[in-house]
């Protein structure tokens, strides 16, 4: 059940990278399998922004983000094999610099899209398109701003 407002954490994305996309468009481009966005899905907008201890940098949606977990938890090794170069990169400063793009509205807000079908202990997320994903680890407060449904429904600017 989708609720108007509520503390959300996980994947997020900006609303630009979304925007006029059908369901299974947004399947292709941010790692759903193909179905999952079938029965619709809830698009949520960050009302606060996450602190740079609140989020983990996910890079972009052709790596799922269990390619970069151990247990459940992130894992900065793993992200250093998928990206050679990236250990010698400061952490601080590239959140300091995703951070600086982020709005509360418009193009730059973030966005959390969540399917009506829940996630299931057997599910798949294939590559992505390549939209750019952070993992918010500490729940923000987001907006329900919009619930698509419909193979051609769109995701259009609120």
């Amino acid at each position: 059940m989708a609720f108007p407002y509520q503390r959300l954490s996980g994947f997020f994305t900006q609303q630009k990278f979304i925007v006029g996309q059908t369901l299974p468009e947004l399947e292709r481009r941010l790692g759903y399998r193909s179905g999952r966005l079938a029965q619709g899905a809830y698009v949520y907008r960050a009302e606060q922004l996450p602190t740079a201890n609140d989020f983990e940098l996910y890079g972009y949606s052709q790596v799922s983000g269990d390619k970069l977990n151990t247990g459940g938890q992130y894992d900065r090794s793993k992200a250093n094999k998928l990206w050679p170069g990236s250990k010698d990169i400061e952490l601080n400063k590239l959140k300091s610099i995703a951070m600086s793009g982020w709005q509360l509205s418009g193009p730059d807000s973030l966005v959390k899209v969540m399917p009506v079908t829940p996630h299931s202990e057997n599910e798949t997320y294939p590559p992505g398109s390549g939209v750019p994903q952070w993992r918010v680890t500490n729940a923000v407060q987001c907006r329900l701003v919009v619930f698509i449904k419909g193979p051609n429904g769109k995701f259009n600017l609120f």
